[in-house]
């Protein structure tokens, strides 16, 4: 027969026993809401990464600081992909084994495509913050993934309205593209959006001439600037990033490429044209960007923003923060309003659900989970006075007014 023995504690034992008790209650009570943020740090992304990351911590700080979750803190737990599907892959199931099952992330569209599968196996949300592949919405749909950067459907349907709109005598468009996959489609997109919008607006149609292409990485588009030089094209669109976007802006000053245009659209460098060029940043250009920080820079989250950014080095936050910024917000409204980080719960709490960000209220389409908001077009100029730029002009493109039917399950047919 076995003894059971109960240790009965009196006086100040007792007191000092409940005294901890109370305390350790108090701890697990006050424990932090965790969401994971699974970004490209490092690799050939990296430069998307770094504003993605600041916008997410930029949303805990306001978090935090305004009462947090339901009383509680919030806690980001970070890690880096690296840019490579498969380190997506494993950082994912390292965010599974912590029991950390809300995750910001990933942003470019080869490491989202690599964890969509995993996501409803390992019970885990995924907020993907840049890509813009529109199967996510449709065949690849998910109700265990939410996508935060606009469709390129949607947002060429964007610029093609602005351009209808606002330069309504253009009847011929031209642009410069990578010769990959990612420049083509860009320029399918953007192609459908001018020749639909145009007849709307302007009440007439529009011819789209061949793009110039160039080898991703080029360092030399001298060609090419001939060929656009000798366009009859009076709008242009360009999908050329990163070092090639700069090095063809470059040296398109030597042949006045910004005068032959009536106007330009920039659809891969966004705010790092004017901080790169500076005092020769062409005129004609508009930028696109998912969020222009003048055009929200007196609200309490952008000044955060701004404070993060000034920390790292650069006081002109990036269009990339608000892909790492709105999950963070979406997550932490779904908490509040459901009391639980539940997967299952957090998932309905989020569809169709309005909250804050560096925007102003959004929301992700409950039926495909498609982030609902706005995005920017701005209009550089150079200045004489430091730092040796400035917005000219800056438009909001609401989404709700040109996004596409919600399919989720079906195949998108253009």
């Amino acid at each position: 027969m076995g003894i059971s023995r109960r240790t009965v504690l009196t006086g100040a034992a007792a007191a000092t026993a409940a005294s901890s008790l109370s305390i350790r209650a108090a701890r697990a009570q006050a424990a932090p809401v965790k969401i994971g943020f699974m970004g490209e740090l490092t690799g050939p992304a990296a430069p998307v990464g770094l504003p993605n990351r600041l916008g997410a911590e930029a949303a805990r700080n306001y978090i935090n600081r305004n009462g947090g979750i339901a009383g509680k803190q919030l806690e980001l737990v970070i890690l880096d992909n690296a840019s490579n599907p498969n380190q997506a892959v494993s950082a994912l199931r390292e965010f599974a084994s912590r029991g950390v099952n809300l995750i910001v992330g990933p942003s470019i569209t080869g490491t989202a495509l690599a964890v969509q599968p995993l996501l409803t196996e390992l019970k885990l949300i995924a907020c993907y913050m840049g890509t813009p592949e529109i199967r996510f919405t449709h065949e690849l749909f998910t109700r265990n993934a939410f996508q935060t950067a606009q469709s390129n459907w949607t947002r060429q349907h964007q610029i093609g309205q602005f351009l209808s709109q606002r330069f309504p005598a253009i009847r011929e468009f031209t642009g410069a593209i990578p010769d990959v996959a990612a420049g083509h489609g860009g320029w399918a997109g953007f192609s459908q959006g001018v020749k639909n919008m145009y007849p709307k607006n302007a009440k007439h149609d529009v011819t789209m001439l061949n793009p110039t292409l160039s080898k991703f990485g080029a360092t030399d588009f001298k060609q090419q600037l001939a060929e656009l030089m000798s366009s009859p094209a009076k709008g242009f669109w360009t999908m050329l990033f990163g070092s090639d976007g700069i090095t063809f802006y470059q040296q398109a000053q030597q042949f006045g490429l910004s005068k032959k245009f009536d106007a330009m659209v920039d659809y891969g460098i966004d705010i790092d044209l004017p901080k790169t060029l500076k005092r020769n940043v062409p005129g004609a250009v508009w930028s696109s960007s998912y969020w222009y920080y003048g055009a929200t820079a007196e609200t309490p989250m952008t000044k955060e923003v701004i404070r993060l950014f000034t920390e790292n080095g650069d006081p002109y936050p990036h269009g990339f923060a608000l892909s790492g910024h709105a999950p963070v917000m979406a997550y932490a409204a779904a908490i509040a309003a459901t009391g639980s980080t539940e997967t299952d719960k957090v998932i309905a709490g989020m569809e169709g659900r309005e909250f804050e960000t560096l925007t102003g209220k959004v929301y992700y389409r409950k039926e495909d989970h498609q982030f609902v908001g706005r995005t920017y077009l701005v209009n550089w100029e150079p200045t004489q006075a430091d730092p040796g730029w400035r917005a000219r002009e800056w438009v909001a493109i609401e989404d709700k007014d040109v996004i596409n039917a919600p399919r989720p399950g079906q195949k998108w047919e253009g």
